[in-house]
């Protein structure tokens, strides 16, 4: 029996203009639901459309520490890379944006550089402070610490949170015995979920491949979500193994009391030489 249908969609066609959205990022769970839709009005625009955090706050209706926060969220997450640009003379010109459909982990700019292009760029891939500007209306000057060589990119620092989901993420991975180059964003947009449940359940790392171990024994496919969901039972069964303790030494007997040796009392004879007694 078909299922009645709970989410109605629009007709699409020229009428009804429409855009696909890859269904790993809007369902990443790494993104706070603010972050996703961001992403998804970002994504309905043209490949040419100028992010402007102004337009953001225009468009959102929010402030500016809230779309400093969110576009601080996508950068975190490598949806998203903000530059610093410079003019021919040095001196500073403007801050763009660069827009990922899915987290990337390379130098887009390094394969075929134009240089033809007079402007010097200047990388700032780490995120923003809630308190400073990141418009083009009132960018200022980046301080002498921040800047850039033009041939490389300042590498990402990510959070004690974010470098636990990823070797959580490389632990799943392993475990199916897939390498991080040929997983496909939908699968790691998979293990990433996954990982992020099982962190929150209490799993390690460590757990991953006896994990894996215990669910091969009940099914023969499966995936990492079904690796989550058999978390709970995975660890009770251990917990009681455990508990049960099998290579506990067994107590040691009780030791025979053996009283000490009661020597005889000397006795003498009467001009006072011992007499001798037999033990």
């Amino acid at each position: 029996m078909e299922q009645e249908a709970r989410i109605i969609r629009a007709k699409h066609g020229k009428e009804n203009p429409y855009f696909l959205h890859l269904r790993a990022t809007a369902q990443d769970s790494a993104l706070s639901f603010e972050a996703r839709g961001m992403l998804s009005y970002l994504l309905s625009k043209g490949d040419t459309w100028e992010i402007q955090p102004a337009d953001l706050q225009r468009e959102g209706g929010i402030g500016r520490d809230k779309t400093n926060r969110i576009l601080n969220e996508l950068i975190e997450q490598q949806y998203l890379v903000r530059e610093h640009v410079r003019k021919a003379d040095g001196t500073f010109s403007s801050i763009t944006y660069t827009l990922y459909e899915s987290p990337h982990t390379e130098n887009p700019y390094t394969d075929n550089p134009n240089t033809a292009n007079p402007q010097h760029i200047e990388y700032k891939s780490n995120a923003l402070e809630s308190t400073e500007s990141c418009g083009t209306e009132d960018a200022t000057e980046p301080d002498s610490d921040e800047k850039l060589s033009t041939t490389t990119r300042k590498p990402r620092k990510r959070s004690a949170k974010q470098l636990e989901l990823d070797n959580m993420i490389n632990a799943i991975a392993d475990a199916f015995g897939l390498d991080r180059a040929t997983v496909t964003n939908v699968k790691w947009g998979e293990f990433r979920k996954a990982g992020r449940e099982l962190i929150d359940a209490g799993a390690t790392p460590e757990d991953m491949k006896p994990l894996h171990a215990h669910c091969a024994k009940k099914v023969s496919e499966f995936s990492s979500v079904y690796m989550a969901k058999e978390w709970s039972e995975f660890a009770t069964k251990r917990s009681a193994v455990r508990s049960s303790n099998p290579y506990q030494l067994p107590p040691e007997p009780e030791q025979e009391y053996i009283p000490p040796a009661v020597m005889p009392t000397p006795r003498f004879n009467a001009d006072g030489t011992p007499i001798s007694v037999s033990v």
